[in-house]
Formats: C-alpha cells, structure tokens, sequence
C-alpha cells in the first residue's frame, strides 16, 4: 500500500496544485501528509546566509500547510523546510510507499525539469499536477491506467487499482497500440506490419490487423483478471485502441480523476531515461497524472 504523500512546494501556483492534490489524497490514506519546501543551494552561501534563507521561506510554507488544513481539519501534516539541491532531497524523501507529487511547473529550466529528473530517480510513484486541475472542477469520475504487458505497466495497473479502490472510483484500463506487439508477446506467431493506409475501417477489416486487436485484447484482459482478483468490489473497464499511446491517454485523462502510466526507462543504463510514452506524457500532462516504476527498477 502506498499510503504517505509526499509533496515539494515552491509558492508557485504549480505545486499548490500538486499540494491539493496529495492533501486530498492523504486524508483517504493512514500515513498522512509531508510539505517540503527546498531551500535550492548557493555555493556562495555561508552558514548564517543558510540560516537567513530557510528563516525567510518558512512563512511561505508555514501559510501553504495553514491553506491546506482550513479546508481539511482532519489532515495529519507535518511541513518543513530544508536547505538542499530539491531533486536529491525529495528523491530521498521518495519512498515505495508512498506517493511524491509535484506541480507541473516546479523548477524549470534548462537541461531536464525537476519533474523529469524525479519521474527517473525516484523511489516511488511520482504524482505530476498541472496548475489549472485545482482551478477546474472534475468532471469525469473514474482512473484511467495505460497497459501494454510490460513490467511498469503491470506495477502501474496494480498502483491504479488501488487507487480507484482508495477514491470509490471505477478503474478503466486502457492498451493503445499501432503497428505491432513485442516478440515476447507474440510467442510462436509471425505478425506481418498492419497496413498503415486507408480508411480505419479497411485497417480494422485486415485479418493481420484484427489479429494483433485480439492479441492486444487478451494481453489486456489476462493483466486485468489479476487484479480484479485482489479487487473484487472494483469497477474494471477494458478498453483496446489503436493510436499513439500517449496521445490515447492524455486524452483519457482529461475525462478521468487521474492518469496512470508505467516508466519504461531502464535506470542500469541511463539514469534520466524515460520511456517514450511516460516521457510525452510527463512533459505535457493534461491532469493529475501518476507515473510508477517496475518493482526492479526502483
């Protein structure tokens, strides 16, 4: 169970999104709330100029845990505020039980975003908030969970059923495919490409097409039954389409609760890397939006 929830404040209107969000969050949950604000380091700093530094924000962050809790007098919240580079501090503070979020917009820059750099460091689930989600109400209901058989989309379809579970929320789980399945997913079975020509209708009509359809239909529904098994009581909707997966989710997303989606990159071989479909996602988040590692990978 992931039950803290942590969440980086900078004042800006980004994480105090992503701070609505995790305090919503956590008073569904038993581990309750962590706000951090991240003094960022100056190597020109002396010890009284860090003292001074961390002196002045923590008004800022003292006001932001007093905004949460007026509206969520239930809410167990610690805040605090360190001196620190903020990707090291909150990738230490990430944990596999627990979720981080972050606004869409924290440090941003040149070279790769805070949130770039935590999605491929971090520990843990990381929660991507868009400034815009606490100012527009939800109008959709439901979890929407991206699944192509691998590893993170497996710990990321497991994340979003307990999710759903968490919020009363039914889970719609979500393969979008183009041209063809993995070899380890087709086995002994040589798929020819699916024509990319024509109409969808005359796609669909393609025996190769409706073939690699009904492979990626059962990929789905054996990822599926496994969790409806641990969750019983759960609304699970299966749904297979055919398109760029980032673009399918994005725009699941802004109907649903929150988006979540596994992270393909392989930390062994590149530290910052993201899988393409996480990374497109990341980078443009249409709502709250979840992206989880394979238990491996951590």
């Amino acid at each position: 169970m992931h039950e803290m929830t942590i969440a980086g404040t900078d004042g800006g209107p980004a994480a105090s999104a992503a701070a609505d969000w995790a305090a919503d969050r956590a008073t569904t949950s038993a581990g309750g709330m962590f706000l951090v604000h991240v003094v960022e380091t100056d190597e020109q700093d002396s010890d009284d100029d860090v003292e001074a530094r961390i002196a002045v924000a923590r008004p800022a962050a003292q006001a932001e845990a007093d905004r949460l809790l007026s509206t969520r007098p239930g809410l167990e919240l610690t805040v605090e505020v360190v001196y620190g580079d903020p990707a090291e501090v909150l990738r230490a503070l990430s944990s596999p039980t627990g979720v981080l979020a972050l606004g869409a917009g924290t440090n941003e820059g040149r070279g790769p975003s805070l949130r770039e750099r935590l999605v491929s460091t971090a520990t843990g689930p990381v929660a991507i908030v868009p400034a815009h989600s606490t100012d527009t109400p939800v109008t959709g209901r439901g979890i929407v969970v991206g699944v192509d058989g691998t590893d993170s989309s497996l710990a990321a379809l497991a994340f979003a059923a307990e999710e759903a579970t968490r919020w009363g929320e039914p889970l719609e789980a979500v393969n979008a495919w183009l041209d063809v399945l993995p070899p380890s997913q087709l086995g002994f079975m040589a798929v020819a490409r699916a024509p990319r020509t024509g109409s969808t209708a005359l796609r669909e009509a393609d025996p190769e097409t409706a073939l690699l359809r009904s492979r990626h239909q059962a990929l789905l529904h054996e990822a599926v039954a496994t969790v409806a098994q641990t969750h019983p009581d759960l609304i699970i909707t299966e749904r297979v389409v055919q398109g760029e997966a980032s673009r399918v989710l994005q725009q699941a997303s802004r109907s649903r609760r929150l988006l979540v989606v596994g992270n393909h990159g392989r930390r062994r071989i590149a530290r910052f890397l993201l899988g393409s479909v996480s990374h497109a996602i990341v980078l443009d988040v249409a709502g709250p939006t979840v992206v989880v590692k394979a238990p491996d990978a951590r």
